[in-house]
């Protein structure tokens, strides 16, 4: 069996590439000695350097016509060859949240290359039902050919968690933001606005050195940390009181789910997508912030809860997989 499957982001970040890693590891783990599944070659579509990815320089450059030659061969693959593409795996649409911006070049020209994949593609993929709703509405696409197929999260094991040691050299209580500082998504200084000089500990793990959080690096309750290696963020993690995070558009959001992995409890910005994967197990706020301070306060006063077995039972790799591997069978 041959599959070609082209893989798009309009951006290129750590969730992508875990996602290929995981997909990928899990169908030769569990599918690798079926022998009626032996031939399957997925076929990667080298674009940018990155398997089946484009990166968002390469996307500007073909947006404003000026593109090298050897950006030309990248693109061309998955954007000027006319072959027919049996399945197309979307996971990031976050510039689509901006989509009535009709005068940026750079959301048009994402428009145009998907609507041409998604022409060409038997089935689409995308990691949720709320990407699928948008690109439902947004493309003349028919609801039969896109399949939402959710994202597997690693089970780390009783055993692992028990081995996390505790971090905190103190009794105070702990408020852990972790993740990409210098992304655009993640407002994370709209939490540290409204923790800073507050009973709480605020330790800030992620990478990036964008200036706007220069301003919080001196007050006393906030402590930056950088990046850390996996462990030491599931540490953090795992003995923190609780998860902060804000994003403001998701394909899918790993990081809520990792939490409830880590037996973390998380305080989320109120957004469909957070909605369909973390249900009613995490704590919510508005996004204009109105009911951030009662909502904390509601999280911090809770009683901690173990939700592995949600994660475990929703979002396994195993799941994950199997799902994929039956639209992949589909259209052979």
């Amino acid at each position: 069996m041959n599959i070609d499957l082209v893989r798009y982001d309009s951006s290129l970040n750590n969730g992508v590439n875990r996602y290929s890693k995981t997909l990928y590891s899990g169908l030769t783990e569990i599918y690798g000695n079926d022998n009626s599944i032996k031939e399957l070659r997925v076929r990667k579509v080298e674009i940018g350097g990155h398997f089946g990815l484009i990166s968002t320089r390469l996307m500007s450059k073909l947006a404003a016509g000026k593109l090298g030659n050897r950006d030309v061969n990248h693109a061309t693959a998955a954007f000027l060859d006319n072959r027919r593409i049996n399945v197309v795996t979307l996971h990031d649409v976050s510039f689509m949240e901006h989509i009535n911006d009709y005068n940026s070049r750079y959301v048009r020209f994402n428009m145009k290359y998907l609507q041409n994949l998604f022409s060409k593609g038997k089935k689409i993929i995308v990691p949720s039902n709320v990407v699928r709703d948008m690109v439902i509405r947004n493309f003349k696409i028919k609801a039969d050919d896109i399949v939402s197929v959710h994202h597997g999260i690693e089970d780390v094991g009783d055993s692992y968690l028990e081995s996390l040691e505790n971090p905190f050299q103190d009794d105070k209580r702990h408020i852990l933001i972790f993740g990409g500082l210098d992304n655009v998504r993640r407002k994370f200084n709209l939490i540290l606005d409204r923790l800073q000089n507050t009973e709480y500990e605020i330790y800030v793990i992620g990478y990036g050195k964008n200036p706007v959080y220069d301003k919080y690096r001196s007050i006393g309750n906030i402590k930056f940390l950088g990046y850390q290696a996996d462990r030491s963020v599931h540490q953090y993690i795992r003995h923190s009181d609780l998860v902060a995070y804000h994003s403001i558009d998701e394909g899918f959001g790993y990081i809520p789910l990792e939490v409830f992995m880590m037996g973390g409890r998380i305080l989320l910005n109120d957004t469909p997508i957070f909605r369909e994967t973390c249900g009613e197990f995490a704590f919510y706020y508005k996004n204009d912030f109105s009911d951030f301070s009662a909502m904390l306060e509601s999280a911090m006063s809770s009683i901690k809860v173990d939700h592995r077995d949600y994660v475990k039972k929703n979002f396994s790799i195993e799941k994950m997989v199997k799902e994929t591997m039956n639209v992949y069978l589909s259209v052979n």
